[in-house]
C-alpha cells in the first residue's frame, strides 16, 4: 500500500492545465489560449443557507427559489452635497481614496493621492462628522498633510491608496495600519505595502513590489497586476483581500477603448492573503461579457465591505468610447470617455458576479464637477446610512487630471442596494432557498423593507411545503413601515383575541424551512435573524464531526483540511480477475460475526446489460477468482443495502434491499428483495421511481440511469441519490458528451421512503453552482454514511469537459436534516495520474468500516469516461478522519462550539479524535455566558495522535450537570478531527496505527 495523494491546490493545476490544453487545441493558428477567470453568475442555492452569519441581502440569486409579479430593482445612492468635499485645491489627482472610522473616537480618516508625476504623494484628512474635512499639517515633508513621497520612474507613475486598520487587537500593532498602492519605483513595478501603528507614520516593507507587473509578452502576463489596486479585509475568511487591475491579452477578442492598446483591455483581478505581504497570483474575476455594449473595461473595484455572507464591492466602470455630451470630442479628437459604478458580489471571496444595472451614475447635468465619471472607491457604515465615497471628473477620462479629479460624498440607507419590488394592489411572492434556523428565546427576524404604502407578511414553510402552524400569512402581523429592521412578529389566539408576539422563532431551532414573502405595493431589500438568548444544539455521545460548521460558533487561526486517503497502487478487482476490464463496484459490506468482507460488484452481463456478482474475503487487500453471479440485469447498476435488527427480523425475505434501474418492463428505477443477498426478485410495483422522456411535462423530475440507496438512522427511513438531469441546455450549458441535443448536464436528486417501495417525487440536492467556476461540472449519484447525527455523502463528480476522454473524482457532502445537502469543493478522492488504473477517474462507490479504519471502494478507469479500462479499488482512512480544524502554523488556532445541550443526561467525558502529536490541545468548558465553568477553566493539556484522545481537567466533565455548554478547543501545532461524550470503557482505538499496520 502506498500513499499517492495529491492536494486540492494540485488538481486545480490539472484542472487548470487541462483547460489550457483545450483552449490550445481549439485556438486557430495556434494563438495564445484562453485564460479562465471567475466570474460566474450565482443561481438559486439547493444548499440550506446558515442565517447566522448576519443580514441576508436580495442583491443576487442565491437566496430566492421563486418570485412571481416581484421586480428585481437597484436602487441609487442620494447626492446631497453641492460640490465636492475635496477638490483640486486640495491636490487631488485620482479618484482613489480610503476613508475609515475610528471606533474609539468616532473620528472620519480618509488617505487620498496628492499630486501627480515625481511630486505623488499619499496625503491625509479628517473630519468630525465625515462630510466636512479638515487637512492636519503633519510637517513629514513639509507645512502640510503629506505622509510620504510614492512618486514615478521614467516609464511609470504610483497610484492608488487603500488602507486596512486592524484595530486595537491587531497582532502587531507596529503594523495595524496597512497601506497598498500600485508603485512605478520599485522593480520591478507593481503593488506596495507599507505599515503604520497610527496611520500617519509609516514604514515601507523593504521587499516590494509584494505582487509583479509583467509586461504584455511574459508567460504570466495575464497575472501582471497594473495600477490600480483596492485592498480590504474579509472578516468572513479571516484574510485580506485585493481587487486589482489586470489587462487582457490578444487571445481574449475583447475590443478596447481608444487609449488601451489595442488588445488590452482593463479587467479585474483579485488576490488574498494571511499577513499582508505574501500574495496569492492575481486571477481573473470581472471582464467583458457577450451581453456588454461597446469597448467596456474595468478600473478595479473599490470599497468592498462584508455584509452577512456576501462580500459587496463597487466596480468602476469605464466606457473609453462614448462621450458625456454627444459629439463632443477631446482636443485630441478622441470621445472623451465616461465612467460610472456598478455592484459586484461574491459568497466565497473567490468568485465574483458583477450586476449589470448602473449603481451610481454620472451626474448627467452639464457642467457639474462629477459629469463625466463617478467612482465609488471607499464605503463607511454611518448609524442607519452608507456613506459611499467617489472620486469624480468632471469632462473625461483625461482632461485636466490636476484639476477636474475630485472626492464626493453620496449615501443610501444601510444594506439597500437592491429591491425586490411589488408595485400596485396585486401582492408579489418571494419563495426563499433552504434556510437553517439558530434562534433562542427572544429571537426575531427582522425586515429591511419599505412597505409605507403597501404591506409585506410573511409565513414559513417546512422543506415538505407544509406552513409550520402559527407561522402562516393569517398569522402573520403585517409590516406596513419604511426602516432597515422592522421586527416582524406572528399573532396567536389569546382569550378570543388575535395578539401579536407571543410566537416564539425559538419553536424553529435547528430546523431547515422556507420563508414566503407575501409583497404588496412595497420593496424588500433583505432580512435578518437576531437570535436572541443564545439556543444550544442538542448532541449525543457522537461522533461529532468538523466536517460542516454546524456545531462551531467561532474559530479563528484555524484552516479546515479535507484528508487524502492512503490507496493501493493496484485495483482490488479487475483484469486480473476479469480480463474484459469492465468491472464496477456496488457495495462492501464487513461482517463483524464472520470477520468477513462481503462484496457485490458488477461486470458485463450475459445477453443483457449487466451482471451482480459477489464474493467474500477475510483481507480488503485481496479478492481471487471471480465473484458468483447472483442477477442478469437488463439495465444499469445499482446498489445493495442490509437490514438489520428489528428491520431485518420484520421482513427476512427482505433482509437484502437493492435498486437499479432497470429497462425492462418498464424504464425506472426498481427495487430488488432478496433473504440472502445471491436470490433477489424484482419488486412487482416497479419502477418505484419513473423515467419521463425529454420534452415531457414531467422531464424535471425525471430519474435517470444512477441510483444510490442508504438507510438513515437518524430519522429512520430510506434515503436514495437518484440520477436527474438539467431542464434544459440553457440552465447550466450543455456537455459534449450528451447524448440528446438540448438534454444539458448530470445532477443529483434525492428521494425517501419508508418501506423501500413507496417514494416520494425527488428533488435536486447536486447541482452546479458560483464556487464551481466555469466549465460542465456533473454529478453521478454518490455513497452516504452515518456518523452521530451527521449524513457524509461521497459525491461522484465528472467533468466531461477536462483531458481527452473527461476526468472524475470524489468529495464530500454533509446533511443534518436529512432533505438539503452542503457538498464540500475539496476532493477526498482523486484521479491518480501517476498510475494506470485509476489515471484519470477515482469514485468512491461503497464504504465500510471495521475497527478503527475507513475502506473506500472506488471506480478507477484508465482513460476517461467512456474509454478504456474500469477495474476497482481500495483507499482506507483512519475512523473519521475526513476534514480536520488544523492551527495555523505558528499560531494558537481557537475553535469555540455552538451552545451546546447533552440529550443523555450529564456528559461523562470528552474524547478527541486529533492529532497532537508536535504540537498540544487543550479545552475549557464555558456556560452559556462565555464564562469558564470552575473545575474545568483549562484542561491539561492534550498530546499525541489518537482516534480517542481522552480530555482531563481537575473536576469530571459530568460536574456541567444539566446545563447547557460550550467546549472551547485551543489548539498549537495541532489538528482535531471531531470529539465524542462516552465512556472510556467505550472509546477504541485510543492510538492512531500507522498506515503499514492498519492495511496489509
Amino acid at each position: 500500500m502506498t500513499t499517492r495523494a495529491m492536494t486540492v491546490a494540485a488538481l486545480a493545476m490539472l484542472m487548470l492545465a487541462v483547460e489550457l490544453q483545450i483552449s490550445a487545441a481549439q485556438t486557430p493558428g495556434g494563438a495564445q489560449p484562453k485564460i479562465p477567470n471567475s466570474s460566474v453568475r450565482v443561481r438559486p442555492s439547493v444548499e440550506p443557507v446558515d442565517l447566522r452569519s448576519g443580514p441576508q441581502l436580495f442583491i443576487d440569486e442565491y437566496l430566492v427559489a421563486e418570485a412571481r409579479g416581484v421586480r428585481k430593482v437597484t436602487q441609487q445612492p442620494q447626492r446631497f452635497l453641492d460640490g465636492p468635499i475635496l477638490g483640486w485645491k486640495q491636490h487631488t489627482t485620482q479618484p482613489y481614496l480610503t476613508v475609515l472610522r475610528d471606533a474609539e473616537t468616532g473620528r472620519f480618516r480618509m488617505w487620498y493621492n496628492y499630486d501627480a508625476g515625481k511630486n505623488c504623494a499619499i496625503a491625509y484628512a479628517e473630519s468630525e462628522d465625515g462630510i466636512r474635512w479638515t487637512l492636519p499639517e503633519l510637517n513629514i515633508l513639509g507645512p502640510d498633510n503629506r505622509l510620504f513621497i510614492i512618486g514615478r520612474s521614467q516609464e511609470h507613475g504610483s497610484y492608488g491608496v487603500s488602507v486596512v486598520d486592524d484595530g486595537r487587537q491587531a497582532r502587531d500593532p507596529s503594523r495595524r495600519y496597512k497601506l497598498m498602492w500600485w508603485s512605478g519605483t520599485t522593480e520591478p513595478p507593481g503593488v506596495a505595502v507599507a505599515f503604520s501603528p497610527d496611520g500617519i507614520h509609516w514604514t515601507q516593507y523593504q521587499a516590494n513590489p509584494v505582487i509583479p507587473w509583467y509586461p504584455s509578452d511574459h508567460p504570466k502576463a495575464h497575472a501582471g497586476v497594473g495600477d490600480i489596486v483596492d485592498a480590504y479585509w474579509d472578516p468572513i475568511r479571516h484574510r485580506y483581500g485585493a481587487m486589482l487591475k489586470l489587462s487582457g491579452l490578444e487571445s481574449d477578442g475583447w475590443p478596447a477603448g481608444p487609449r488601451t492598446a489595442k488588445f488590452h483591455p482593463r479587467i479585474v483581478g483579485a488576490s488574498y492573503s494571511d499577513d499582508f505581504v505574501h500574495w496569492k497570483e492575481p486571477w481573473r474575476v470581472i471582464v467583458p461579457e457577450p451581453r456588454d455594449e461597446g469597448a467596456l473595461e474595468f478600473y478595479s473595484a473599490g470599497g468592498t465591505i462584508a455584509r452577512g455572507p456576501l462580500l459587496i464591492s463597487f466596480v468602476r466602470m469605464l466606457h473609453d468610447d462614448y462621450s458625456p455630451d454627444p459629439g463632443v470630442m477631446d482636443e485630441r479628437g478622441m470621445t472623451p470617455g465616461i465612467g460610472y459604478t456598478t455592484l459586484a458580489t461574491s459568497r466565497d471571496g473567490e468568485h465574483w458576479e458583477r450586476h449589470d444595472d448602473i449603481f451610481f451614475d454620472r451626474n448627467h447635468e452639464k457642467g457639474t464637477w462629477d459629469h463625466a465619471m463617478s467612482w465609488i472607491g471607499s464605503a463607511v457604515p454611518v448609524g442607519e446610512e452608507l456613506y459611499l465615497y467617489y472620486g469624480g471628473y468632471a469632462r473625461g477620462h483625461k482632461i485636466e487630471p490636476t484639476k477636474e479629479r475630485q472626492l464626493g460624498l453620496v449615501k443610501i440607507k444601510m444594506d439597500r442596494f437592491v429591491a425586490r419590488e411589488a408595485s400596485g394592489d396585486q401582492p408579489g411572492l418571494l419563495v426563499t432557498v433552504p434556510l437553517h434556523v439558530r434562534a433562542g428565546a427572544g429571537s426575531q427576524l427582522m425586515l429591511n423593507a419599505d412597505a409605507s404604502r403597501g404591506r409585506i407578511r410573511v409565513q414559513v414553510r417546512d422543506l415538505n411545503g407544509r406552513v409550520v402552524p402559527g407561522f402562516s400569512f393569517d398569522d402573520c402581523q403585517p409590516i406596513t413601515a419604511d426602516g432597515v429592521a422592522l421586527p416582524l412578529a406572528w399573532k396567536t389566539n389569546i382569550d378570543g383575541q388575535m395578539k401579536p408576539g407571543l410566537i416564539d422563532l425559538a419553536r424553529l431551532n435547528d430546523q431547515t424551512i422556507r420563508l414566503e414573502f407575501e409583497i404588496t405595493n412595497s420593496k424588500l431589500f433583505g432580512f435578518e435573524l437576531q437570535p436572541g438568548k443564545m439556543a444550544a444544539v442538542r448532541v449525543g455521545d457522537g461522533p461529532h464531526l468538523f466536517i460542516d460548521d454546524h456545531l462551531i460558533d467561532s474559530s479563528s487561526d484555524l484552516e479546515r483540511k479535507s484528508q487524502s486517503p492512503a490507496r493501493m497502487d493496484r485495483p482490488i478487482v479487475g483484469l486480473a480477475n476479469h480480463p474484459d476490464g469492465r468491472v464496477s463496484p456496488g457495495t462492501i459490506i464487513y461482517d463483524p460475526q464472520r470477520d468477513t468482507f462481503r462484496l457485490w460488484y458488477w461486470t458485463a452481463g450475459e445477453r443483457v446489460k449487466n451482471a451482480l456478482r459477489y464474493i467474500e474475503s477475510k483481507d480488503p487487500t485481496s479478492w481471487t477468482g471471480q465473484g458468483e453471479v447472483t442477477l442478469q440485469l437488463a439495465g444499469d447498476q445499482g446498489k445493495i443495502l442490509v437490514d438489520e435488527g428489528e428491520r431485518a427480523a420484520r421482513d427476512p425475505q427482505r433482509k437484502y434491499k437493492m435498486a437499479a434501474f432497470p429497462e425492462r418492463p418498464l424504464i425506472g428505477t426498481g427495487v430488488f428483495f432478496s433473504p440472502d443477498g445471491k436470490q433477489w426478485t424484482a419488486y412487482e410495483g416497479n419502477p418505484v421511481l419513473p423515467y419521463y422522456p425529454f420534452g415531457h411535462e414531467l422531464w424535471r423530475v425525471s430519474v435517470g440511469d444512477i441510483v444510490d440507496p442508504y438507510w438513515d438512522p437518524v430519522r429512520g427511513q430510506y434515503g436514495m441519490f437518484v440520477k436527474m438531469y438539467t431542464t434544459s441546455d440553457r440552465e447550466f450549458g450543455v456537455n459534449s458528451r450528451t447524448m440528446q441535443r438540448g438534454m444539458g448536464l448530470r445532477l443529483t436528486g434525492m428521494s425517501v421512503s419508508d418501506d423501500f417501495m413507496h417514494w416520494s417525487r425527488p428533488w435536486r440536492i447536486f447541482e452546479p453552482d458560483f464556487r464551481d467556476g466555469q466549465g460542465a461540472i456533473e454529478f453521478y449519484g454518490g455513497e452516504v454514511i452515518a456518523r452521530g447525527d451527521l449524513l457524509i455523502a461521497f459525491v461522484l463528480i465528472l467533468r466531461d469537459d477536462l483531458g481527452e476522454e473527461g476526468i472524475g473524482y470524489t468529495v464530500l457532502a454533509s446533511s443534518r436534516d436529512g432533505r438539503t445537502w452542503t457538498r464540500h469543493r475539496e476532493p477526498i478522492l482523486q484521479a491518480n495520474p501517476s498510475a494506470d488504473f485509476d489515471r484519470v477517474m477515482a469514485w468512491v462507490k461503497t464504504v465500510t468500516m471495521k475497527d478503527d479504519t475507513v475502506y473506500m471502494v472506488y471506480s478507477g478507469r484508465d482513460k476517461g469516461h467512456k474509454t478504456g479500462y474500469r477495474q476497482i479499488g481500495l483507499a482506507t482512512l483512519p475512523r473519521d478522519r475526513y476534514v480536520a480544524r488544523a492551527a495555523r502554523q505558528g499560531r494558537e488556532g481557537i475553535l469555540r462550539t455552538s451552545l451546546l445541550t447533552y440529550r443523555g443526561g450529564v456528559p461523562r467525558g470528552l474524547w478527541l479524535n486529533a492529532d497532537a502529536s508536535r504540537g498540544q490541545i487543550t479545552v475549557r468548558v464555558l456556560d452559556a455566558q462565555g464564562k469558564p465553568i470552575a473545575g474545568l477553566e483549562q484542561s491539561q493539556p492534550v498530546t499525541g495522535d489518537g482516534l480517542a484522545l481522552p480530555v482531563r481537567w481537575s473536576q469530571p466533565l459530568a460536574s456541567v450537570g444539566a446545563q447547557p455548554f460550550h467546549l472551547e478547543f485551543a489548539l498549537r501545532d495541532a489538528a482535531v478531527f471531531g470529539f465524542s461524550f462516552q465512556d472510556e470503557s467505550l472509546a477504541s482505538g485510543t492510538e492512531v496505527r500507522t498506515a503499514a499496520q492498519r492495511v496489509p
